[in-house]
């Protein structure tokens, strides 16, 4: 729960500013977006948590990271409402 608390701010700000950049792959966007965000959360609370067991890394630090970035992959395609367009389609809207 830390680890999602700690990256929450770098998440949304990752999904706002590559929305606005049009990926072409969005899935995989939103998937290396929470990976990052996810990245810095458990980067933060590696500092905060004092218990340093295995078992306890793996569980509660590892396992969490991968679970949120597969959600990642599943809301990268719907937060980004970019639209890769045909060159035709493109030059059907000049004037």
């Amino acid at each position: 729960m830390l680890i999602l608390t700690i990256s929450a701010l770098p998440g949304i700000w990752l999904f706002d500013m590559l929305r606005r950049a049009a990926p072409l792959e969005a899935r995989y966007t939103g998937v290396f977006a929470a990976l990052g965000a996810l990245a810095c959360g458990a980067l933060g609370t590696q500092f905060v948590c004092p218990i340093d067991a295995p078992g306890r890394q793996l569980l509660w630090h590892f396992v969490p990271v991968i679970v949120l970035a597969s959600l990642g992959l599943a809301m990268g395609a719907r937060l980004s409402r970019w639209r890769r367009t045909t060159s035709a389609e493109t030059f059907r809207r000049l004037p």
